[in-house]
């Protein structure tokens, strides 16, 4: 069983110019917002070129029925509503895993929304366009249910920095190699899925397993394939369909690519896909689910 360290996942929001602070569980850099940076052609040398952005995006940021600029702004969201609210500097703590450091931008949120609903989401981007070139908006975990969109440099080897994906607006470029915009995240362009007798592919990339045990290929907004309607999605069977430097997670939504397998296991076609312990619990292998158990696919076994 994993250790729970939040019941949904979270979303970050990119700010325009990035600049180091304190580094995460990941070991990745953190990066805050500067001032925006004219785009380069290209990136330092081993590093990927960062994408062109459509220049009516790169900047600012979607907020509800608003746009931030991301150079000066950020936005702010309590239980869905959501504004525009001036960005504050972030405080460095000793500590690289307290929230410390994004108290002030909180509290400026919540003075300027003055909302009766709870804090859930804090954007300082939502697309590489609001970063320096060379860096990717991720979405990441703040506290508990609480999600923020920061900047992070892209790693020379192009692998995913971030604690769950990339975030982007439909119509722009990713960062991450080998990516396209889909659905609100960068996800792999070149889809070739099992599913049953099917071969999902970057037009239906989601395979949906229905509770008669039924696997059909689906678009990735499709609303009919939910936990609500008793369907499951799967995204991945594997860490090869997913963005370099992401693990396909198992759980009860199913299987998807994230930076980050929390309150969930690991996906598999073979061993070599897991991690050798999980918890300080070593590795069994790579099983098959349970027949009863959906979606049907394989997943890391960890055990005595």
């Amino acid at each position: 069983m994993r250790r729970a360290k939040l019941s949904t996942p979270v979303v970050l929001v990119m700010a325009l110019g990035c600049s180091p602070t304190s580094a995460p569980r990941s070991g990745v850099t953190v990066v805050t917002v500067a001032e925006p940076a004219a785009r380069m052609a290209t990136a330092a040398r081993g590093r990927p070129s960062p994408p062109e952005v459509a220049p009516i995006d790169a900047g600012f940021l979607r907020c509800g029925e608003a746009r931030c600029d991301a150079a000066t702004q950020v936005c702010c969201s309590f239980g869905g509503e959501q504004s525009c609210a001036r960005r504050m500097p972030l405080v460095l703590t000793e500590d690289p895993e307290y929230p410390g450091r994004f108290e002030a931008q909180v509290k400026e949120c919540s003075d300027t929304a003055a909302s009766r609903y709870a804090f859930d989401q804090l954007s300082y981007c939502d697309d590489a366009g609001d970063c320096q070139p060379g860096a990717v908006c991720c979405s990441d975990q703040m506290w508990g249910d609480s999600g923020v969109a920061q900047c992070r440099p892209l790693p020379p080897d192009g692998r995913n920095p971030c604690g769950f994906y990339e975030l982007c607006v439909e119509g722009t470029p990713c960062g991450t190699p080998g990516t396209v915009c889909r659905a609100g995240s960068c996800k792999l362009a070149v889809v070739d899925l099992s599913c049953g007798a099917q071969r999902c592919t970057s037009q239906r990339p989601i395979c949906c397993s229905s509770e008669d045990g039924g696997l059909e290929c689906v678009p990735d907004e499709d609303e009919a394939c939910s936990t609500n309607a008793g369907r499951l999605k799967v995204e991945c069977r594997s860490r090869a369909d997913c963005p370099g430097g992401m693990p396909c997670c198992s759980g009860v939504i199913g299987t998807y690519c994230a930076g980050e397998c929390i309150n969930a296991g690991y996906a598999c076609s073979a061993a070599a896909d897991c991690p050798p312990e999980d918890l300080g619990v070593k590795l069994n292998g790579c099983v098959a689910t349970p027949p009863d158990e959906r979606p049907p696919h394989h997943r890391c076994d960890y055990g005595p």
